[in-house]
């Protein structure tokens, strides 16, 4: 009776009447899958078909890390008939399709199917609010808010309604595939001129799930006058004016003041109402592997009237300089949306310790203010789309002529950071810093000296023991003589006390 367009004897239905007294534009429900894994560095094209008899449908690929429904390629959104009916041939079922680039860490995602589109509130006014005895909202200072029992300034409030109801509708979905494709399909994909436009069988988008946009997931009501936190970032604060009543630093719904680089949310950091503070995001660690070269990419937006807005590079398995050439640090200063660029190079083989080149361990900062209380900022900065990705070159020789090429008319502040592998005895036996007090030399012949008479004496006093155990404690024998067991006990003791 409905048209499978996919083959089999069934699909997935949502359906919803309208519902009376539901200040939404429509009523929004759906089904979300398991979370399946996006593997790192690789390439997936997800599909499925959609149907709309009435009402809206909506499509979303969701991830928990940090590339969301906020992002806008991750969506297809307010599907209606006309969208879909206009493939005849396929008796009305058109395909919606994904298409994915993962990047350096690998994504937990899930496949939202839903009824619906935008989860929009109808603005409450009088024409559209009646009396109501048991009504869901009252009246205060000319807004309509939710009743609260718990509020006991609503109690004695007139009670209201909404007259009108949210649109129903009735969507269908079927055949939702995910199939690993080759670097040259999906860049071939997103090399047309044509490839993301509409057609009547299939709508089809990219998305590099490589960036992290700061996305928020559908648990928040997406507020622009709050922040949430990120996900896997970790915020320090070197010193927190304890503002309360101001913004806090976190991820920001996009709006006038804060508008975010790309999709619907940004990273902010901020101190305000002249109380100075210092504070960064550190993102958990990643892995650069050895003999490999990486490209960091951020956007950012500085409105900072004191102290310093940066991005830092952090190598936790570097405790020193010495193995590091570059600026791991980078100042932003601009106060319209710029890139700021790291091009690294992993611990290779080439390097004079090159027999003990490893992994880099490596997380990035993005700090308003520093150490020095006469470093503490002021005002606030914008964060987004944060990219790793490795450079396609395999010796140092390549490397350079691809930043050097890179840098050749760029319009983005950069720094060329090389990590070379660490002398063993140094990662061993750390030299002691400049400023940290040495044992004198004649201090520690002397601690030889006690050292060694302390071992002497220590065995001079087990021979000792060892001589008398062995004259007091009675000899084993095999047979006992069990008439007199009890007084060769006695006598064993007193010899023993004594």
């Amino acid at each position: 009776e409905y048209g499978t367009y996919a083959g089999g004897s069934s699909a997935l239905m949502i359906y919803s009447p309208a519902i009376q007294g539901l200040a939404k534009e429509f009523v929004n429900v759906g089904y979300v899958s398991d979370s399946f894994t996006l593997s790192a560095g690789s390439y997936y094209k997800i599909s499925v078909l959609v149907k709309v008899d009435e009402g809206q449908a909506s499509v979303y690929l969701m991830t928990d890390n940090n590339v969301s429904e906020t992002n806008s390629a991750s969506m297809f959104e307010c599907i209606e008939y006309d969208d879909t009916n206009s493939a005849s041939i396929t008796n009305g079922w058109k395909r919606y399709t994904f298409y994915v680039k993962t990047g350096f860490s690998s994504i937990s995602a899930t496949l939202g199917l839903y009824l619906g589109g935008k989860d929009v509130d109808v603005e409450l006014t009088d024409d559209n609010m009646e009396l109501a005895e048991e009504g869901d909202y009252v009246k205060v200072d000319g807004a309509y808010v939710k009743y609260s029992s718990s509020n006991s300034a609503h109690k004695d409030l007139d009670r209201y309604n909404y007259k009108g109801s949210a649109l129903g509708g009735k969507v269908y979905f079927d055949y939702v595939t995910m199939t690993t494709i080759d670097a040259d399909t999906y860049n071939d994909f997103i090399g047309s001129a044509t490839a993301c436009a509409d057609d009547d069988y299939e709508d089809i988008t990219a998305i590099e799930m490589n960036v992290d946009s700061f996305g928020l997931s559908t648990e928040y009501d997406f507020d622009d006058t709050k922040t949430y936190s990120p996900t896997s970032w970790t915020k320090s604060s070197i010193h927190d004016p304890k503002n309360t009543e101001a913004l806090q630093s976190g991820v920001i719904v996009s709006n006038d003041k804060y508008a975010a680089h790309s999709g619907n949310s940004c990273l902010i950091l901020t101190f305000s109402d002249d109380l100075k503070g210092a504070a960064y995001y550190a993102s958990a660690s990643k892995t650069l592997t050895k003999e490999k070269y990486y490209k960091i990419s951020i956007w950012a937006k500085s409105s900072v009237t004191a102290g310093k807005a940066y991005i830092k590079l952090s190598a936790t398995n570097y405790t020193t300089d010495d193995f590091v050439t570059g600026n791991q640090t980078i100042y932003v200063e601009s106060n319209t949306w710029s890139e700021y660029v790291f091009f690294i190079k992993a611990p290779s083989a080439d390097d004079e310790f090159g027999t003990s080149a490893a992994n880099l361990s490596l997380a990035i900062q993005l700090g308003l203010g520093e150490k020095e209380e006469d470093s503490y900022a002021l005002g606030y900065i914008l964060f987004d789309d944060v990219l790793i990705e490795e450079i396609a070159v395999t010796n140092a020789e390549g490397f350079n002529e691809y930043v050097e090429t890179a840098m050749n008319g760029a319009t983005f502040t950069a720094s060329k950071v090389e990590y070379s592998a660490i002398d063993p005895e140094s990662a061993t036996n750390p030299a002691t810093e400049d400023d940290e007090e040495t044992e004198p030399e004649d201090d520690r012949d002397l601690n030889w000296l006690i050292f060694t008479s302390i071992a002497i004496g220590a065995v001079v006093v087990i021979v000792v023991v060892i001589y008398f155990l062995r004259k007091y404690l009675p000899k084993r024998k095999v047979k006992v003589d069990k008439k007199n067991t009890a007084q060769k006990k006695e006598d064993d003791y007193k010899n023993l006390n004594d």
